[in-house]
């Protein structure tokens, strides 16, 4: 807390000393904001506070009562159109990032998800296996290669 006093005049020392100790100690007594004393008021008068939650019921608060509501239901494309390229990332191994249905997955080499398997990376092309169906995809691509 910084106070800064200023006094004009040609007062003499004694008399300038003295009306910087009583503007000091008026300050002190009423606190920085004008309150009297409120943070020693206020600790005298704290008590512990007992949180009850709006809904005691629930065992998790981050989701809703009935199950897995916002979980994503697993996606198996059924054709090509459904997997799609969005990037590639090389960080000690090349990855390539594939947009499957609704959820975005991040393959290496010989990684299979969603019943998608990635054979060959060269980017800006990434070889993939469906079943039977190979086919090359490339960014921004929406008519595959086959």
């Amino acid at each position: 807390m910084l106070l800064v006093i200023g006094l004009a005049g040609c007062d003499s020392g004694a008399e300038s000393i003295g009306a910087i100790r009583q503007a000091t100690e008026s300050f002190t007594a009423t606190g920085a904001f004008g309150a009297a004393n409120s943070v020693a008021a206020n600790a005298n008068d704290a008590r512990p506070v007992k949180f009850e939650p709006p809904f005691p019921y629930r065992q998790d608060p981050f989701s809703l009562p009935g199950g897995n509501v916002g979980q994503p239901a697993a996606f198996s494309p059924t054709k090509v159109a459904d997997v799609k390229v969005i990037g590639f990332a090389d960080v000690d191994i090349p990855r390539v990032i594939l947009r499957i249905g609704e959820q975005t997955k991040i393959m290496k080499l010989g990684d299979r998800n969603s019943g998608v398997e990635v054979l060959n990376i060269k980017p800006p092309k990434v070889e993939l296996k469906m079943d039977n169906l190979i086919w090359t995809a490339a960014m921004f691509d929406d008519a595959p290669n086959r």
